[in-house]
Parts: structure tokens; sequence; C-alpha cells
């Protein structure tokens, strides 16, 4: 069967897939950057499913494996932020 949701937010730094997100998911609120959101600006009187990623380049074989040392790893930081303060079941 189907799966049925309600996008509750997105963060997305990049403006082309923040675009993506905006016109194909209808989220009903978007944020800039998951690293400074707070998660009490979120809208929403609960989460119950918390889906996320963050960029692997930090941490990859291929890359140049500073990993926490690479900006683009606060994504990371404001995820695990998230999951403390908004606690999803």
């Amino acid at each position: 069967g189907n799966i049925l949701l309600k996008h509750v937010y997105s963060s997305e730094t990049d403006a082309t897939a923040r675009a993506f997100i905006e016109a194909n998911h209808s989220p009903a609120q978007v944020f800039h950057d998951a690293s400074t959101r707070d998660p009490k600006d979120i809208d929403a009187e609960d989460i119950d499913c918390l889906v996320a990623g963050f960029p692997c380049q930090p941490f990859s074989a291929l890359g140049k494996r500073r990993g926490f040392r690479d900006n683009r790893s606060k994504a990371y930081r404001g995820i695990i932020k998230t999951l403390g303060a908004r606690s999803p079941r």
C-alpha cells in the first residue's frame, strides 16, 4: 500500500535543489541551512519520521578526508540537534 505523509519541512543550502524540492514536494517550510536552523522554528506539533542526508565528500576515501573539520559536515550537527530537540517516533 501507499504510505501517507505530510512533508513538513526541508533544509537545503543549494538553491537549485531547494527549488526542485519546493516544486515537487511542497513542504510547508523550507530552511536554507540545517546547521543554523533552530528546531523550535519547525512549525509542526509532532514529527514521526525524519529523513536526512548530508554531503559525503568530507568523509569519502576519494576526498581529502577532513571529516568534521570540513565545513560541509555542519549539516550532520543540525540533524543531530533536531533529533534531540524534536524526538521523532
